[in-house]
């Protein structure tokens, strides 16, 4: 991917590369989006830092963050609407943003706090297949 910062057109998952479950979790995304919907950019790379800069407060490391049309979604807000774009039947679990958002964020938060006792911490970034390389703006 080129060193541009993506349009508004084209959502971008920040995610913590060095986190087994988001690591997963791209994967996931990966093989449920064969149109290639969405990019990628870990939550450490420099990259992120020149064109997504974040405040403490906006959770960085604790959380997915959607950066979709020049706005930025956090938690399970985050993860909904990435599922919302994927094929079906994954599609479906969108059907969860009916479930109010003070229920659904004290779980993801639950998840976010524990992943690295729960799933483990990879000792270096994720590594991708060659044919998914071009989704991830920093590689």
């Amino acid at each position: 991917m080129s060193d541009k910062k993506p349009g508004a057109d084209t959502p971008v998952i920040l995610y913590d590369e060095y986190c087994n479950l988001c690591s997963a979790t791209v994967k996931f995304v990966l093989r449920n989006d064969p149109r290639g919907k969405f990019s990628f950019l870990g939550l450490r790379s420099g990259k992120r830092k020149k064109w997504y800069p974040l405040s403490v407060n906006e959770g960085a490391f604790k959380s997915v963050i959607l950066v979709e049309n020049g706005e930025k979604y956090y938690r399970s807000g985050a993860v909904l609407r990435i599922f919302r774009r994927l094929r079906f039947p994954v599609n479906l679990l969108y059907g969860f943003v009916l479930v109010p958002r003070f229920i659904r964020d004290p779980l993801y938060n639950r998840i976010a706090k524990n992943r690295f006792r729960w799933f483990g911490r990879r000792e270096a970034p994720l590594e991708v297949a060659p044919r998914w390389k071009d989704r991830f703006m920093d590689s």
